[in-house]
């Protein structure tokens, strides 16, 4: 994967660095263009957060990403909803299935797989 492919991020090298200030005036001013189409791609609802994680994502995410069914996607959802791995861990399947992106099964899946199959009292509690 490249970085272009990945982030949208696209390196160009230039010999000196007067060729280096023309490459930045000129999409500066690319940029800049009030009629240009790609400001609803850039400012707009079409680019993806997750397309590319420039940033670390939290502990919470990365556990929840290896839950069952949850995967990178949802595991914003879940990081949205619970603050702490330690709220993900006593949370009943109920909790599990107010995750915005979580049916009733997935959620019930993801309890059986953090409690071993069995809550705390030897049964799934809702």
């Amino acid at each position: 994967m490249t970085m272009q492919v990945k982030g949208g991020l696209r390196v160009h090298r230039v010999p000196t660095w007067e060729e280096g200030c023309l490459w930045i005036k000129n999409l500066w001013n690319w940029h800049s263009r009030d009629d240009h189409k790609s400001h609803k791609v850039i400012y707009g609802k079409a680019v993806h957060a997750d397309s590319a994680l420039l940033t670390k994502p939290s502990l919470v995410r990365r556990v929840a990403k290896e839950l069952p069914g949850v995967g990178l996607v949802r595991s914003a959802e879940v990081a949205k909803k619970f603050s702490s791995v330690e709220q993900m861990i006593n949370a009943g399947v109920k909790e599990w299935s107010s995750v915005p992106t979580l049916g009733k099964g997935t959620a019930a899946k993801i309890f059986q797989a953090i409690h071993g199959g069995s809550g705390a009292n030897g049964s799934i509690r809702h």
